[in-house]
């Protein structure tokens, strides 16, 4: 009995060591994970896939490519951080994304400057477009048909057509593909939006009575 309980004991002793060794490589290599690039995601917000999209939307229409090299907690920002390529060849400047506000950032010797700083910096792409308001365009004998037109949420937009009688149409729902493209499935038609200064093109891809070019209203 005695050699029986003594091996029982002993049994349990080497699970016990074994469950030990088990959690100890197991957080030794999160540690480990982490250290090489793994963020703790209760505070990264914005993935790396994110991150991307959001300097590839910055560097839209500039020739720039990127790449993004690695992950570090500057001046307590945690921030992807991405080397710009023009080409194959860096353009020797980098930029950072932080990961919890999605911030764009200019990166040089360890520190953060504002995006404009960054050579490829371009005002007039980074100017906020606003796609909101009543657009009217006419249609002969003094008729005319309104676009009303609203921003629900970042993406996407909310939109009717007025008749001339004061009749309304089925509201429709869409979504920007860039800062001046929308798109909405709208029943059978696919329409598409182009903001161009004070006005606003809808287009579809069959003959649509609502189709035109509608310019911002009183």
């Amino acid at each position: 009995m005695k050699n029986r309980r003594t091996i029982i004991i002993s049994a349990a002793c080497a699970a016990l060591a074994v469950l030990c060794i088990v959690f100890i490589i197991k957080n030794v290599g999160l540690k480990r994970a982490i250290g090489k690039g793994l963020p703790d995601e209760t505070v990264w917000q914005i993935t790396p896939e994110d991150a991307d999209e959001l300097v590839e939307e910055k560097l839209e229409n500039t020739g720039f490519e990127y790449k993004r090299l690695t992950w570090e907690s500057i001046s307590g920002n945690k921030v992807y951080v991405y080397d710009i390529l023009d080409g194959e060849k860096s353009l020797g400047e980098m930029l950072a994304v932080d990961a919890v506000s999605g911030t764009v950032y200019a990166y040089a010797d360890g520190e953060l400057s504002p995006y404009s700083d960054f050579s490829g910096y371009d005002a007039g792409m980074d100017e906020s477009i606003e796609w909101t308001g009543t657009y009217v365009r006419k249609t002969g004998d003094d008729g005319s048909v309104t676009l009303m037109l609203e921003e629900t949420e970042p993406g996407s937009f909310m939109y009717r057509f007025i008749n001339a009688d004061g009749s309304e149409s089925e509201p429709g729902f869409g979504f920007y593909e860039d800062r001046v493209n929308g798109m909405s499935e709208y029943g059978e038609y696919s329409l598409s939006f182009v903001k161009e200064g004070d006005s606003v093109t809808v287009s579809c891809d069959q003959s649509f009575e609502y189709a035109g070019i509608y310019a911002l209203g009183e």
